[in-house]
């Protein structure tokens, strides 16, 4: 048979001190109960503030409008279409610009095909 190893515990008897000040700690019956604030008015409060944050990703997400710029380097950029502009030179701007018959034609023909993010 194996010999057990045990861990004991040898616990104090409380003071009367220690007694005591474990009784002060518990809420006694005179104490003020604690005052709830309106839960209806923080709830309209909330809905409120929900609103006003959902109107303004509602505006932040609408599409912006287009916006050209000379780059440092004399290049157009247009803005607006995406996270990043878009940069041509002035040679590539005008024979894509030259291209649009084709590249509509294109579209409508592969319409199907193609995703669109408005």
């Amino acid at each position: 048979m194996e010999a057990i190893d045990h861990d004991f515990v040898i616990c104090a008897p409380l003071d009367r001190a220690m007694l005591l000040e474990r009784q002060s700690r518990r809420p006694s019956e005179n104490m003020p109960m604690t005052i709830l604030p309106n839960l209806a008015q923080e709830n309209e409060a909330l809905k409120q503030k929900l609103a006003d944050m959902q109107a303004l990703l509602a505006a932040a997400s609408k599409p912006k409008a287009l916006t050209l710029k000379v780059s440092e380097k004399g290049a157009i950029s247009v803005y607006g279409l995406g996270r990043f502009p878009i940069t041509l030179y002035r040679g590539q701007m005008e024979r894509l610009i030259s291209h649009a018959p084709t590249i509509t034609a294109f579209i409508e023909a592969n319409r199907a095909l193609l995703a669109t993010k408005d």
